[in-house]
């Protein structure tokens, strides 16, 4: 079984090293000096790569991110003020309250690990997201 972050931390006192908590380095873990500043959001890390855009299309699925056997994580924002995005992370079509897909009410986001394909619909052209992997 591989490891999966269940916390991530930035520490102040190292210059902005991240200490992960995971399988292999359960908690507690413990940082020695300065402050911890806890991470609220997807962290853009080095090495990321920027998927950002917006629907071509309005009603019309797009894929994101080609599927990617050596992806660590991805990540999904719907910034839009109004409307909802979906998106589908299993490597399917993405398609407004269809099986598979996964509701982004405005202004949320999902983050995680997948190795698939992930596509996004809308209703409108030009609504834009924020995304990206490394």
């Amino acid at each position: 079984m591989s490891a999966e972050v269940i916390a991530r931390w930035r520490s102040t006192a190292n210059g902005g090293t991240f200490v992960y908590a995971d399988e292999t380095t359960p908690l507690p873990v413990s940082i020695l000096g300065g402050s911890i500043t806890v991470e609220t959001g997807p962290e853009v890390a080095t090495g990321a790569t920027d998927r950002s855009g917006a629907i071509a299309t309005g009603g019309t699925a797009q894929t994101v991110m080609a599927a990617n056997a050596t992806r660590v994580e991805a990540w999904v924002q719907n910034i839009d003020a109004t409307e909802d995005l979906w998106i589908n992370i299993s490597g399917g079509t993405a398609a407004v309250n269809g099986t598979g897909s996964y509701r982004l009410p405005a202004g949320t986001a999902w983050a995680g690990k997948t190795t698939n394909a992930v596509s996004v619909i809308a209703a409108t052209t030009n609504h834009k997201f924020s995304a990206g992997e490394r």
